[in-house]
């Protein structure tokens, strides 16, 4: 499968979204999901030379956000 099939819009239940997708959907800016990278809140993932974020990750990280609060 091409990379670039895998990368597509969060309504195919894609499994990687990109930097742009992933903040879209926590509602943050590029710079502060960078900064949630740096600080270890959320893990990225490195594809032909893009970052990425799996929707797992994603999922996981929004999931231990509504059990906090």
């Amino acid at each position: 499968m091409d990379p670039e099939e895998i990368i597509a819009s969060e309504k195919d239940g894609t499994l990687l979204l990109t930097v742009a997708e992933a903040a879209r959907q926590l509602r943050v800016s590029r710079p502060t999901l960078y900064k949630m990278f740096r600080q270890g809140l959320l893990p990225k993932r490195r594809l032909l030379g893009r970052t990425l974020v799996a929707r797992a990750d994603l999922e996981r990280l929004i999931a231990s956000i509504a059990e906090a609060a």
